[in-house]
């Protein structure tokens, strides 16, 4: 399969290092992801970013992602700072920030934060972590698996 057009690409290399997220190798996509990358990869780097660093760090990830975000409507920027904001346990700016999507990713994720909001906050972790773990990760291996049989 020959990508041509420019949007696939950027969206085959989101879905390639997201799945490289979801199985931890954060320092691969933060070394090949670079600063004339779209908007898009800079997202994806950021959440790699946060997955990799912890405290005073992560809240420069967050700075960084809210200031990408701002005055450009990227699908991919919007969901990266939602996981972003979801792992955060921050369900408000979650919402606002996929209020208006229209992908079933999206919508899930805006969903599942909605819900979250009115939770019980006890439960709230486990079940994070529960879907966290079972959901997204596997969704994300598969993409994996996929892409290694095609030819890009």
């Amino acid at each position: 399969m020959k990508i041509t057009s420019d949007e696939k690409k950027n969206e085959k290399n989101v879905f390639f290092y997201r799945s490289l997220i979801a199985q931890k190798k954060y320092t691969t996509v933060i070394s090949e992801i670079n600063d004339s990358s779209s908007n898009s990869l800079k997202a994806v780097k950021l959440l790699a970013l946060y997955q990799q660093s912890s405290g005073s760090n992560r809240e420069k990830v967050i700075a960084d992602i809210k200031q990408l975000a701002v005055g450009v409507y990227d699908p991919y920027v919007s969901l990266m700072a939602s996981l972003i904001y979801f792992n955060e346990q921050n369900f408000d700016d979650a919402l606002r920030s996929i209020n208006n999507s229209s992908d079933l990713e999206r919508f899930f994720l805006f969903f599942f934060s909605f819900f979250l909001f009115s939770f019980n906050p006890k439960k709230k972790k486990k079940l994070t972590e529960t879907i966290n773990s079972k959901f997204i990760t596997k969704k994300k291996n598969s993409l994996v698996k996929h892409y290694k049989f095609k030819s890009f």
